[in-house]
């Protein structure tokens, strides 16, 4: 009798552990896919708008070259005749003899303007300079300091802008940490891009100072695409500096560290602004031509053209 061998195939199924790791590998590759999809979208979208307000931008400029007048169209409607896109919203301010050019892509906002044609982010063809008390000119308790300074005081003896500026001074030899002046900035849109700028100048010895943006308070973390700053040493010569990054929280600080040891070394600050978007050279606030203040003069908000 002839026995017949047979073969039994078996086969070998996946372990719960081994489906676990084949759906979090699955996920990772799709997070990282949906990344990289929308990082190229928003570069196409900020590329789409740089492009269309620099065709505004020639257009507007064209029609201020053929104008009898030499001046820019009046309306919405006279730089839609001149060649401009409808889809881009127009201002012209007759007072200044300006144009602001504004477009908004999928939450994306870009702006040109008659002293800046260079597209660039900002929230509309206005700004504002979020610090409350810019300048130094009525109350400076809006400052913080650090355990290691006097309460700063208000001096009229160097002015950036205006007739007075804020002055910290260092009373002991410890050093980073304890010697800090800090002001607020609030109303912050988690996600915008911020730029803060301030003058400064050291008054005796030579300050060695580290500018920072905080979330929330002083010592707070730092936002999380901000790099913070190298050490800066003013001199005797208003110099202008700028820190920049994108809101993760509704309110911050510009926080400057005084970093040590010396004892006895001060500077003063003046002229802080902080607005959405890029941040002008030129310090503005409700006092400057074609700004106005939301509030009280020299201690609230202020609102002016984008430059």
């Amino acid at each position: 009798m002839t026995k017949v061998a047979k073969s039994i195939n078996t086969s070998k199924a996946f372990t719960i552990v081994e489906l676990l790791i084949v759906i979090v590998v699955i996920g990772i590759l799709a997070a990282i896919t949906i990344v990289a999809y929308n990082g190229i979208q928003n570069r196409a979208k900020i590329a789409g708008l740089q492009h269309d307000l620099n065709q505004a931008s020639k257009s507007i400029e064209n029609a201020k070259t053929v104008s009898s007048s030499s001046t820019y169209p009046a309306d919405q409607a006279g730089a839609v005749a001149a060649g401009m896109n409808s889809g881009i919203t127009y201002t012209y301010n007759s007072a200044t003899a300006t144009f602001c050019a504004t477009k908004t892509d999928g939450g994306q906002t870009m702006i040109v303007s008659a002293n800046n044609k260079t597209p660039r982010v900002a929230s509309g063809c206005t700004l504002t300079n979020l610090i409350t008390n810019p300048s130094a000119e009525t109350d400076i308790a809006i400052w913080a300091r650090g355990s290691n300074n006097p309460v700063p005081s208000r001096v009229n003896t160097y002015a950036n802008s205006g007739s007075w500026s804020m002055q910290s001074t260092h009373t002991s030899g410890t050093s980073a940490g304890f010697a800090y002046a800090a002001i607020p900035i609030n109303g912050l849109t988690i996600g915008q891009p911020y730029t803060v700028s301030f003058s400064a100048r050291s008054v005796s010895g030579t300050p060695s100072l580290t500018p920072v943006i905080q979330n929330g308070s002083v010592g707070g973390a730092y936002p999380a695409t901000y790099t913070p700053w190298q050490t800066i040493t003013p001199s005797t010569t208003w110099t202008r500096y700028t820190l920049s990054w994108t809101a993760d929280a509704t309110s911050a600080y510009l926080t400057i560290d005084y970093n040590g040891p010396g004892t006895g070394e001060s500077f003063v600050v003046d002229s802080v602004m902080a607005t959405v978007g890029p941040n002008a050279a030129t310090y503005y606030d409700g006092s400057s031509t074609g700004w106005a203040w939301s509030g009280t003069t020299n201690l609230s908000t202020s609102t002016g053209p984008a430059f």
